[in-house]
Formats: C-alpha cells, structure tokens, sequence
C-alpha cells in the first residue's frame, strides 16, 4: 500500500526490482559510497557471484549485521551441532523406493547414533548442491566407513562397497571376470553316493582324492566331496578358458540412486589406476564396458573414496583424480571422551566410567605409537570395543587386553611389553 492505494503486480514488482538493484550495488561497490555501503564480513568469502541457499544454508556466506534499523541483511545461521540419525533421515531422506535386493542394502545404524557436523557438512552439499564426489581420509578407525554408512541411511540409500588392494587393474574397476563354472562338463566318472558316505565315510572321500583319513565324520566327508566337485569344476573351466564378466560393484552402484563407498584406494600401487574412472566423475558422466556398453552414472549417485595416507603400502593420488572431488576431509581419530561415548552406545556396557578410562588408556597408546613412528601396529577406537566386548565376556580388564589392544598395538614384542607394563597394568593395579 502507498497511502490509501494499493499497488498493482507489475508495481510492486518494479519495487522489489529497485530495492534488490539497491542492495545488490550498496554491497558490490560498498567502497564508493562510504557509509551507505554495506561491506563484507572479512571472514566471509570475497565478491560472491551470486548467492545460492547453498552458500547460505552450510554458512560460508552468512553476513548477519544489522546496519539500519531493524532491518536484517541476512539472518544468523546457528552454527552445526551434533545430531542422531533419526534426526538427520528427517531432514535428508530422499524418500526412494528398491527392488527388495537393493533395499536390504540400505545400512540400518540405530537412530540414536550421533553423527558429527563433517558429515552433515557432506550430506547438505549432496541435498542442496550437484556434488556428489567426497574423499574421507584419516587413520583407521576414525569412521570413515560408519560415516560412509549413516549418509547412505540418512538419505535412504543402498551402501555399496569395493575395496581396492595393491593389484587392483582398471579393468577390475569395471567387470570381474570368472571361470564359468557352472557351464563346465564334468567328465563321466563315479561320484561316491549318499549311502556311501553315511557307510563308510572315510572310504567314500578316499575313492575320490586318492587319500584315506580314519575316523572321518560323514559331515566332513560330504564337505571335502563338495569341495573336490567345485574345484575340478573350476580347473577345468580355466583350461577350457570360458570365463565370464560380471559388472563391478562400482559399476551396479553407478545405475541408481546410491552411495558407492571406494575403500582404501592409496593401496593401488599405480597411481593412475583411478583415472579409469574419470569418465563417470565428469560432467558426462558416461563410460564404456569390454562389451562396448555404454555406462551412464545416474546424476544422484555419491561416490565416496575412503583412505589411510599415512599407513605403509600408501601411494600418492593422481592429480587428476583429486581435481574431481567436490570435497577432501581429513578426518582426525576420535578423543577419549568420544570414543567412550560411542563405544557405551554399541556395545550396552553400563559401567561408563570403566570405559572411559579404557578409552584414556586407548588414546595414549595410540599417542606412544605415534611418537615412536611404530609401523606395523593400530590402536584406535576399533581396539577399544573390541576390549569392551572381550572385557564385558570376561570381566578381567588386562586379560581383555591382551589380544584386542596390546597384540595389535606393534608386532615387536618389546614394544608390546613396554605397552602392557606402562599403560595396561599400572590402571589394574590402581585398581585393585
């Protein structure tokens, strides 16, 4: 209204035209118009193009002074907190629907668990953004994968994995290929009969490998029998060369909706292995199988590579590779006071001030492995459950220790020694 007359669309559109002109001008050029202008947060990014509710909504443009009156520029985003995963599957979930195999590969973490803010951070560029390319590094047990898992619940989507090793081809990130041993012709010969192995089992596995063990029970007779059947199967199907191609796991993932979590890929000991996969992290998003198939990578499926760069057997990634991530977090192992936490929520135990020093414990050990430069040996979070677990089965704290904390903290028995004698022990004393 202006006055008593109330203005027309094409007016009020004018206005609203002026007054975006306006702020739009008072912000880009706020130098020139000394204190009509409206300046930038230094912290904030500089001379943004445009402002998209991305920018807004994770933070990294969120100027919030009140320069006139009670007129606000932008409103103050609250800062990230930590929140369960029924939380998060309330404002992420995607509401999609699987054929029933797919659908039993939607992770199923319970709805308590706390999930920290990297994470959200991840799950608002999937929702609100075309990123879909993440890189989760850090040490093990710093829950790259669990974080792998509660994006792909949290969004309602099946969890795909492929785990990459030291040998691990370009070919082998699109197919695998097998012995076709179900299209293998055994030759005619006498297998031994069902009567024949509840008679005399011994005797029955014998006629067919040629080696007699007595007092053999019948259900590892039919097991070793089995065994010899699947294995002629598959020589004779490597002689014969017929082989079959299935589609990796990285290539089914690529077809829907889904969260495809690449494990470990600084194990490849070339680096430019990964560059096979290019084709499907740019824009075109397509790739060609052995056969000739065209892949298309479906628009919302994430791809999330987890790695160790620290660890021995560790190789540098090809730049190329790198350029393609929307987003590369270094993730730090979790502090006493988290690990306990986390470790009280999996596995029930209700003596929190035990597992707290347990998880103390943990993390120191984890520091004399650290400033030593033990190679060869872990001490995380992993560790400290597995010692809730084996603790709350045998109710003796160092015993528990022994082979879920001290075994693996370093391969050299001196150091184990060293360990069990300065960190382990003197807590059981303490107690006693």
């Amino acid at each position: 209204m202006v006055g008593k007359k109330a203005l027309t669309d094409n007016e009020f559109l004018r206005c609203a035209f002026i007054c975006c002109d306006n702020l739009y001008r008072r912000i880009e050029f706020g130098g020139m118009f000394g204190e009509a202008g409206i300046p930038l947060d230094d912290s904030q990014m500089e001379k943004p193009e445009y402002l998209t509710s991305y920018l807004l909504n994770t933070g990294i443009y969120s100027p919030n002074k009140v320069d006139c009156g009670e007129f606000k520029i932008l409103s103050v985003r609250p800062l990230l907190r930590e929140m369960t995963l029924g939380e998060l599957k309330g404002k992420f979930h995607q509401g999609r629907t699987y054929p029933d195999e797919y659908r039993r590969m939607i992770p199923s973490l319970p709805d308590y668990y706390r999930v920290n803010t990297e994470t959200q951070e991840i799950l608002s560029m999937i929702v609100n953004t075309p990123a879909r390319f993440f890189m989760l590094a850090g040490e093990s047990g710093a829950g790259k994968t669990t974080d792998s898992k509660i994006i792909a619940q949290a969004l309602g989507y099946p969890h795909f994995v492929f785990t990459c090793g030291p040998n691990t081809e370009e070919t082998s990130l699109m197919v695998s290929i097998l012995p076709n041993v179900d299209n293998c012709k055994l030759p005619e010969e006498r297998w031994p009969m069902l009567e024949d192995i509840l008679m005399d089992p011994a005797s029955a596995v014998a006629e067919l490998t040629g080696m007699y063990q007595e007092n053999m029970e019948s259900e590892t007779a039919f097991r070793k029998i089995l065994e010899e059947i699947y294995q002629r199967g598959y020589d004779r199907a490597k002689g014969e060369k017929d082989f079959i191609k299935k589609e990796s796991t990285i290539i089914q993932a690529c077809r829907m909706p889904s969260v495809i979590e690449i494990q470990e890929v600084s194990m490849i000991e070339k680096p430019g292995t990964l560059t096979r996969l290019n084709a499907l992290f740019d824009d075109c998003a397509r790739t060609y199988l052995l056969n000739g198939e065209i892949i298309e990578r479906h628009p919302d499926t994430v791809v999330i590579l987890t790695t160790n760069l620290d660890y021995v057997g560790c190789q540098m990634f090809n730049e190329s590779v790198l350029s393609r991530m929307n987003l590369i977090q270094h993730r730090k192992g979790m502090n006493a006071k988290d690990m306990a936490k986390r470790a009280v929520e999996r596995t029930g135990c209700r003596e929190p001030v035990i597992v707290h020093e347990m998880a103390r414990i943990v993390a120191n050990i984890h520091k004399y492995l650290t400033k030593k430069q033990v190679q060869g040996g872990v001490c995380g979070y992993r560790e400290l459950e597995n010692w809730v677990w084996s603790y709350l089965t045998s109710g003796d704290l160092v015993k528990a220790s022994y082979h879920t904390v001290v075994s693996k903290a370093s391969p050299y028995p001196e150091d184990r020694e060293e360990i069990l004698n300065t960190y382990i022990l003197p807590y059981y004393e303490a107690a006693a």
